[in-house]
């Protein structure tokens, strides 16, 4: 194991015997710095085995309580290792800018106070199903694809329409083409590191081993859309698109979490006509993800849906609280994911425990 400080927390100086580590909450401003001081951190950037601290620091002409102290100061800017796993050899240096992923790589690396590099070459081990590949479902594969997922999977055999066009959807020019050939294309075009696959060309055995399914809706989800793959076991998210923003679930795991049914319980229980409301709703052809919800809905599913395939991979915790987005006011707010009683999932935890 080496101590080492991330190489993504910046150097600023404040005045020239003031400086401040890092942008972020974890940031440590050091006030009346000393050359000594100095030194030692720039070693720190390098990276110290801990049975050599005390030679660097006396080679830094540092006093030994001091150095203790500084790193005291210093710890939530150090990398940690995922698994006990050693990244040094991938974190040694900083990100290349000239990498399409730079700024993916920076934030995993912040993230999780690990070598971004490390985070990515998990995420390239990861499988997602998007259930629809709509211009939503197109801009969410892109968006994974981009933060470094390396294979996308879909059971979507529709043809691309006009509703499907548009700057953040598909090109005219492929209406007519299924929506799976198109969006490979698209995909091949500008993430080759990547690739979509048909879940028709995929044994049952393998689509079981997907790492989450992402359900994309308008108002309301179908229960006949996400219950073949609850029954099944695998992990899903939903998005779903409304009149007044957007709503997202944490990633569901049968038997562990709160399931869809159980917010669907729940939610009758509050509002005492949300079951035949939410049968009307279910029927409507209106559409709702229009650019700025669409956006807003797709990014925030995809950290969510990020924070779990990272979990996944080793590093961090994933959330466990859905969101809910009100564009007329921009207030994103938090939603408790819980149980309901009368849910059958309840009995299938208490078995599996």
């Amino acid at each position: 194991m080496v101590l080492k400080l991330n190489p993504n927390h910046q150097l600023l100086w404040h005045s020239p015997s003031t400086l401040q580590i890092g942008t972020d909450a974890r940031s440590v401003v050091l006030p009346q710095l000393s050359a000594e001081q100095e030194r030692f951190i720039d070693a720190l950037y390098f990276g110290v085995a801990p049975n050599q601290l005390a030679a660097v620091a006396k080679q830094a002409k540092l006093p030994a309580q001091q150095a203790k102290v500084l790193l005291e100061q210093l710890e939530p800017l150090l990398q940690k290792h995922a698994n006990g796993k050693s990244d040094f050899d991938l974190a040694g240096l900083p990100p290349d800018p000239a990498q399409p992923q730079f700024a993916e790589t920076i934030w995993a690396s912040l993230k999780h106070s690990t070598g971004g590099q490390a985070v990515m070459t998990e995420r390239h081990k990861r499988v997602v199903q998007i259930d629809q590949l709509d211009a939503s479902g197109l801009l969410a594969m892109l968006a994974l694809a981009g933060a470094g997922v390396g294979t996308l999977v879909t059971l979507d055999q529709s043809v691309v329409t006009a509703a499907d066009t548009g700057p953040n959807g598909y090109p005219e020019g492929l209406i007519g083409h299924q929506r799976v050939t198109a969006a490979h294309l698209i995909l091949q075009a500008t993430w080759p590191a990547s690739r979509l696959v048909s879940a028709r060309d995929l044994k049952p055995s393998q689509i079981d081993t997907v790492d989450s399914v992402l359900f994309l809706a308008q108002q309301v989800i179908d229960p006949k859309r996400y219950g073949p793959w609850a029954a099944r076991g695998i992990p899903h998210q939903t998005l779903v698109f409304d009149a007044t923003g957007v709503e997202l679930s944490p990633v569901l795991v049968p038997g562990k979490t709160a399931c869809l049914n159980c917010q669907h319980l729940n939610k009758r229980q509050n509002q005492p006509h949300w079951g035949v409301v939410s049968s009307q709703l279910l029927t409507s052809s209106l559409r709702f993800d229009h650019t700025a919800n669409k956006l807003i809905g797709v990014g925030l599913a995809v950290q969510v849906l990020l924070g779990w395939l990272d979990q996944i991979g080793g590093f961090g915790k994933a959330t466990d609280t859905g969101f809910r987005y009100q564009l007329d006011t921009g207030e994103l707010e938090q939603l408790a994911w819980q149980r309901h009683g009368d849910c059958s999932c309840a009995l299938v935890s208490a078995s599996a425990a």
